[in-house]
């Protein structure tokens, strides 16, 4: 780089070293190897929160038909209704305090409830 010289001033001489933000192989393919690492992470958070939700949709709707008055409440068991409407309360509580469960933990939690539940809606139902 260089320069007009001012009359009286003595010349000088400047080097220009600009930086490009070159990386190098290592550098690249360090950073490739993170990326694939937190895609496979966000793959499993991702399926874990989808499961979550899943899970909250099946209590959700499990609340309203069981809770509402005009499903289960309509049978006329006590016993039944008692059952179910505290695993629904539970379930839901379960829900709450699990935050950071696995997928697999709230794949499995239908299951148990629909345990609970199918019985008491199968001895129940008309045929």
């Amino acid at each position: 780089m260089s320069r007009k010289k001012i009359p009286g001033e003595k010349s000088k001489s400047l080097t220009n070293t600009s930086y490009k933000g070159n990386l190098t192989q290592n550098q690249i393919k360090r950073m490739i190897k993170e990326a694939k690492e937190m895609a496979e992470q966000d793959k499993i958070a991702r399926a874990c929160v989808d499961a979550r939700i899943e899970l909250e949709s099946y209590i959700y709707d499990a609340k309203n038909s069981f809770l509402s008055g005009d499903g289960l409440q309509q049978v006329g068991d006590k016993r039944g209704n008692v059952e179910i409407i505290c695993s629904v309360r539970a379930a839901s509580c379960w829900l709450d305090e699990k935050q950071g469960a696995t997928r697999e933990v709230y794949e499995k939690k239908p299951n148990e409830l629909r345990g609970v539940w199918d019985p008491i809606l199968i001895t129940y139902t008309p045929s």
